[in-house]
């Protein structure tokens, strides 16, 4: 182990790695300081993203730019329309879907097809006309793993019962 020395330093490291006591500190943090990291809480909010070709979209009128699927606590809380390229790259026509706490570590267990399939399902149940709209399988299909991925072990600081705001300041 190479030790490197300063007078300070400045370091970022997500709340949820902080938690698990790495990395390891010389001096060891202040009291005050640790004392805050173990009463601040970690947040989950899954995303998964569905692009498609904007020639395979099919035809029919996108409602609002936000979804709100009927079971929102056995899924996804809401669907959000990408709208314009900048979001999405030339081309592609898209959505996020996100999933909140507890679902939200349900889903970061499903495959990208499962999730796929979910995702899928709430979007035709919206886009509904009557017409019998077929959706097309997207073309690509992005999913963050927040709460599995050593570098955040969670995808935001929350306070917890007993945890002053001023936790959020150390």
């Amino acid at each position: 182990i190479q030790r490197i020395h300063f007078d300070y330093l400045v370091c970022t490291v997500p709340l949820g790695v902080l938690k698990t006591g790495q990395p390891h500190f010389s001096p060891a943090l202040p009291d005050a300081i640790a004392a805050s990291i173990s009463r601040l809480g970690v947040g989950l909010l899954h995303k998964t993203y569905l692009l498609w070709e904007e020639s395979d979209w099919p035809k029919v009128t996108v409602p609002a730019r936000i979804i709100y699927p009927t079971d929102h606590c056995n899924t996804f809380a809401f669907v959000l329309n990408l709208g314009d390229e900048r979001y999405h790259g030339p081309g592609l026509f898209g959505y996020c879907a996100y999933a909140c706490y507890p679902w939200a570590a349900q889903a970061e267990l499903l495959g990208t097809e499962e999730l796929t399939d979910k995702f899928m399902s709430v979007l035709e149940e919206a886009l509904d006309d009557g017409s019998e709209v077929v959706i097309p399988r997207p073309k690509n299909v992005l999913v963050s793993s927040w709460l599995h991925d050593p570098l955040s072990l969670g995808a935001y600081s929350a306070q917890r019962v007993g945890s002053p705001m001023s936790d959020f300041d150390a």
